[in-house]
């Protein structure tokens, strides 16, 4: 997991984003700034841990048929400055091969430091195993994307 810090305009933000190559980091495509650089081996982010890597951002891709009114297509490709080391702890994410889909009834894990659901932001990563749903399903609870 990679914690990603923003700038945009005067506002700071952050995201969760994947390691996908040595030099590339995947992540949501309306996290986007000015000014961008990720950290990897980041367990609190409330504290400055002694394995924390910093990496600055070359270049920012967003899919080409990004939409951000319903955020469909919303993801984007960070160029890393230089190439991440991989260690035990740090090694990119498997993504499908070429065409292959993730299909309902799959288990997937999910991880990041967003809301809980009590709504309070985690400062721990926290981790979470989903159930892959039908379209439909997603459609019925979610009319709006």
């Amino acid at each position: 997991m990679a914690l990603l810090h923003f700038v945009e305009e005067e506002n700071e933000g952050r995201c969760g984003g994947a390691l996908v190559r040595k030099e590339f980091v995947l992540m949501a495509a309306h996290c986007r700034g000015s000014s961008i650089h990720v950290t990897l081996r980041v367990h609190n982010i409330r504290e400055q841990e002694r394995t924390q890597k910093v990496l600055p951002v070359t270049e920012a891709i967003r899919h080409p048929h990004y939409n951000p009114k319903n955020f469909s297509n919303g993801v984007m490709l960070l160029k890393l400055k230089r190439k991440a080391k991989l260690t035990a702890a740090v090694g990119p994410l498997s993504l499908p091969k070429g065409t292959a889909q993730v299909r309902p009834g799959q288990v997937c894990s999910l991880a990041g430091w967003g809301q809980d659901s009590m709504g309070i932001l985690a400062s721990t990563l926290q981790e979470v195993m989903l159930t892959v749903q039908k379209d439909k399903v997603c459609d019925s609870c979610f009319p709006d994307y």
